[in-house]
């Protein structure tokens, strides 16, 4: 295997041009894309934007750092890999990326026998990259420097790459991009023989997010100018909300078909993403480590870690039957709460009734100001939207028709003789969760103090 890409490199120095077209650098860059078997489609993070400038009109929160490496055919290549995104506006989101391939071995000669030198390559690519997003569709563009060397000989050049990213209410997830708009990389070394273009590349791919299993699944399509086109499918599941798991296949044909694998753990916004990929020349191990911050950070409940906690046992205090109703502030928020999705059809009522409760709640709250169920209904109608919001893209639709601040969410299940209550708010600006509860009650007073803490601090988020 070793000699194989030896004589590889060697071949393409001397043949054509002065370098391999920095071909290295068309890998995924998000390790939890590569777990999924390489479909960007399936999610939003910024290292997806690497395959797709247009999903950074998605990220999933006000900021996002991420750090990536892997190692190779054995460790006889590695890559390095980092990402940043910041949302300036609901609109308008820039990043930042930069990828690295290296790989050296013995040089050898045609017959493959060794010279006693050494034999190396080094891609790298950096890329300034923004994205529009109006509706559920999201429309990116990334200008990059690329530069490539083999052994002493190395060249550079810019190139640019476009995508479109879609994501609907409904959980479905699409994209199209065209990567590596520009000239040649590299210097003939061999006269009448042109360099080497650009290594573009044609995706297209499609998901579909199933929020009561918390699973996705998707496929996408790449189709290189200079190469076989490739297919990839593959699914995530999130069995608890601070752990992800992958599986996914990547490649048509048996000479390029990879299994992939990964895992994903998640804590305070932090990520630690792990991908396994076989390869005929050997295993492909892929980490990223990464943070999301901004107004998800700040929340008292991170997104990406919802608290399950039993309820207070003590009922909260409750007002009197004829309170008057608090005075506003000149400033209060206007919040809309979306109908409780159930698991089972028989507690549609039940969970219809602690939606009501929760938005008595709110209402006493005199920073913010409750908007009507009739007048959330028909905004969800005017939108052809499904009755019951269950994704942050959806509440932000919702809360858009509405003009609200932000949008709570809610799922109701009964397990055993206990109520399980999850409860998010969503912020319509940017789609960050300010608030995200799993409770557990064991009583109805158990309930109406969950949903009594819950209102308070929805509050304190939204001032």
């Amino acid at each position: 295997m070793r000699r194989m890409l030896a004589l590889l490199l060697a071949v393409t120095a001397g043949r054509a041009v002065a370098t391999s077209t920095a071909k290295p650098l068309n890998l995924p860059m998000s390790v939890r894309q590569m777990g999924m078997g390489d479909v960007s489609a399936a999610g939003a993070d910024t290292l997806r934007a690497w395959s797709n400038p247009g999903i950074l009109g998605w990220q999933e929160s006000r900021g996002e750092v991420a750090i990536n490496g892997s190692s190779l055919f054995g460790a006889e290549a590695t890559t390095m890999g980092f990402g940043a995104g910041w949302a300036f506006t609901p609109e308008i989101t820039g990043g930042l990326l930069v990828s690295t391939y290296s790989v050296s071995f013995d040089q050898v000669d045609a017959t493959g026998a060794s010279t006693g030198a050494a034999l190396s390559q080094r891609s790298m690519a950096v890329g300034l990259g923004g994205a529009y997003r109006s509706g559920v569709i999201a429309l990116g563009a990334t200008v990059k420097f690329v530069s490539d060397s083999v052994g002493a000989i190395g060249a550079s050049s810019a190139a640019a790459d476009i995508g479109l990213a879609a994501s609907t209410p409904n959980g479905v997830r699409a994209g199209l991009a065209y990567r590596n708009i520009g000239g040649t990389l590299g210097t003939p070394v061999v006269a009448g023989i042109s360099t080497d273009g650009m290594p573009g590349e044609f995706r297209a791919g499609v998901a579909y997010a199933y929020a009561p299993l918390k699973l996705t699944g998707g496929v996408e399509y790449s189709m290189p100018v200079d190469a076989d086109a490739r297919a990839g499918l593959g699914a995530e599941w999130w069995p608890v909300p601070m752990v992800a798991l992958r599986a996914g296949m990547s490649g048509l044909q048996a000479t390029q078909r990879q299994l992939t694998f990964g895992l994903s753990a998640v804590f305070s916004g932090i990520g630690l993403d792990y991908a396994l990929g076989s390869h005929p020349l050997g295993p492909v191990h892929r980490f990223s480590l990464s943070y999301l911050f901004g107004a998800s950070a700040r929340s008292e409940t991170s997104a990406a870690e919802p608290a399950l906690a039993e309820a207070p046992a003590a009922p909260a205090p409750a007002p009197a039957a004829m309170a008057p109703a608090p005075k506003r502030t000149a400033a209060a928020r206007k919040v809309a709460v979306a109908p409780f999705a159930s698991a089972e059809l028989s507690d549609v009522m039940d969970a219809e009734s602690v939606a009501s409760e929760l938005r008595t709640d709110l209402g006493r709250r005199a920073t913010l100001y409750v908007l009507a169920p009739k007048l959330v209904e028909a905004a969800a109608n005017g939108r052809g939207m499904p009755r019951r919001c269950t994704t942050e893209d959806c509440a932000v639709q919702l809360g858009k028709a509405l003009a609200a601040d932000g949008v709570v969410l809610g799922a109701y299940e009964k397990i055993g003789g206990s109520t399980v209550l999850n409860l998010r708010l969503v912020t319509v600006a940017y789609g960050d969760i300010l608030v995200n509860e799993t409770v557990k009650c064991d009583s109805e007073e158990g309930i109406r103090a969950a949903l009594g803490a819950f209102a308070g601090r929805v509050a304190k988020a939204l001032k």
